[in-house]
């Protein structure tokens, strides 16, 4: 870190004395840290990495992992021609936890990479299970349900995250605070977004338009890019600020899981352990005493986060998880008209109610 002023003003003091200053460098010897490449991001330490801790970090980073079982199945009854309710039924639960794999390496990559590549990955990858679902609607000729699907992954996204958010949020909270700056950037893309849809709708029942139009589109892209520039350049600072943080209320029984058997044992030690000077008669810095701490179990819980994954590896998981995932979508989305055929589920509730669960980061909520 960059010297203070009061420690610069040490250095020259203590530097009159002695060759070097107290903290064994100069003032002149302060180099400012190189900027790195727009493409990387922060370096970071990390284990070094082995097939053996990469591969245990992928199978066992979430309990949704356990549903992997459900894409070989898939696959399955896709290709015996089973039943079409079973065939969605299955591959639907198969998405699952890849969808929240590709997460995974995703936010791997985006550790490795600066702000504006993080970007990029984010859109490359952040919407694509939407997209491949999109695709093979498109593709099979089913229109009413991709529209419902676009509406219910919109709702979804506005309504049903941000109404969890601030259910669980509030819960021991009398009050919460936010970014205002980021508020009120999303709440104009929001209306810009919301002009982009009312505007080329009301111009195709009033004006009768039948010709199509990229306008809006070009117009939402070159939006989507200034925005882009304005949260990565422009008011990088006013973005990564923290808001303001408010303690929990405090529960009835406000001990955590665990306590009573760690203090058991912790009073086990300290009965079993050599004498001991008692608590009036011990100097100063034996004031945080680990035996008589008895949230010390819980610090070591807070460790710093690091890589998992090498970048090569990230790619890797991200294309195998892709052509993966586009095989059991497509076997759901071909299995929808029977689906409603058969089990009399209408399109409407698919497209709104039943997609839409797939495009959110199903493990956060």
């Amino acid at each position: 870190r960059r010297p203070t002023e009061e420690e610069k003003a040490r250095q020259r003091f203590v530097s009159k004395f002695f060759n070097r200053s107290r903290d064994g460098y100069k003032e002149d010897e302060y180099e400012e840290p190189k900027k790195r490449p727009w493409y990387k991001g922060k370096t970071l330490k990390h284990k070094p990495f082995t097939w053996r801790n990469q591969l245990y970090s992928i199978i066992f980073n979430s309990w949704f992992n356990l549903l992997l079982v459900a894409i070989p199945v898939g696959f399955s009854l896709n290709y015996v021609n089973a039943n079409s309710v079973a065939i969605f039924s299955v591959n639907f639960v198969a998405i699952l936890p890849m969808a929240g794999l590709l997460g995974f390496a995703m936010d791997e990559l985006r550790l490795r990479t600066g702000d504006v590549l993080g970007a990029l990955v984010y859109m490359s990858f952040g919407n694509i299970i939407q997209s491949i679902t999109s695709i093979f609607l498109l593709r099979s000729r089913q229109i009413s349900t991709l529209k419902t699907f676009l509406i219910g992954g919109i709702l979804t996204l506005i309504l049903l995250n941000n109404g969890i958010a601030f259910f669980f949020g509030g819960l021991r909270r009398a009050e919460q605070y936010y970014n205002t700056l980021v508020a009120t950037v999303f709440n104009g893309l929001l209306s810009v977004s919301i002009a982009a849809f009312v505007i080329p709708t009301a111009s195709y029942y009033l004006l009768s338009t039948a010709i199509p139009s990229r306008g809006m589109a070009i117009i939402l892209m070159a939006v989507y890019g200034l925005y882009l520039y304005f949260e990565l350049r422009t008011h990088a600072d006013g973005f990564s600020e923290e808001s303001k943080k408010v303690a929990k209320c405090p529960r009835k029984n406000n001990l955590p899981p665990g306590a009573v058997s760690k203090v058991l044992v912790q009073a086990g030690g300290s009965a079993a352990g050599p004498g001991r000077p008692h608590l009036v008669n011990r100097a100063a810095g034996a004031r945080h005493d680990e035996l008589m701490n008895f949230t010390t179990y819980e610090d070591g819980e807070l460790e710093s986060e690091w890589p998992q994954l090498h970048p090569y590896v990230c790619l890797t998981v991200l294309v195998i998880g892709i052509t993966i995932l586009a095989f059991n979508t497509q076997f759901m989305t071909d299995s929808i008209q029977g689906l409603t055929e058969k089990a009399g589920v209408s399109r409407d509730f698919i497209g709104m109610i039943l997609l839409p669960i797939l495009t959110n980061n199903v493990m956060a909520v």
